[in-house]
C-alpha cells in the first residue's frame, strides 16, 4: 500500500512538472510572437505540444502564428485540433472559419 501511494505521488509530480513546462513554453512563445519572432514562437508551441499533446491553447497559438506566416493549411489543422480538444474554444472556431 505504501509503495502504491509513493508511486502515485511520483507520477503526479512528473505529470505536474511536464504540464508546467508546457505552460512555460507557451508563455515563451507568446513573448516571441509579440516580438514578431513567429518561427521562434512556433518552435516553442511545438515543443509545448510535444510535452502535452492535449494542451489546446498551444495548438491555437501555433495556428495563429502559422496564419500570420500564411501557412494556412497548417493553421487550419492547428485550429481544428484546438477545437477538438476544447469544443468551447470560440476563438478556435472563429479563426478556423
Amino acid at each position: 500500500m505504501k509503495k502504491s501511494i509513493l508511486l502515485f505521488a511520483l507520477l503526479l509530480t512528473i505529470t505536474f512538472s511536464y504540464s508546467q513546462s508546457a505552460k512555460k513554453l507557451v508563455k515563451s512563445g507568446n513573448i516571441k510572437f509579440e516580438n514578431k519572432d513567429f518561427q521562434g514562437a512556433i518552435s516553442d508551441y511545438t515543443n509545448a505540444i510535444a510535452i502535452d499533446s492535449n494542451f489546446a491553447d498551444a495548438y491555437y497559438y501555433r495556428g495563429y502564428a502559422k496564419y500570420i506566416l500564411k501557412a494556412y493549411k497548417g493553421a487550419i489543422d492547428d485550429y481544428t485540433k484546438n477545437v477538438e480538444l476544447d469544443p468551447k474554444s470560440f476563438e478556435g472556431f472563429i479563426k478556423r472559419g
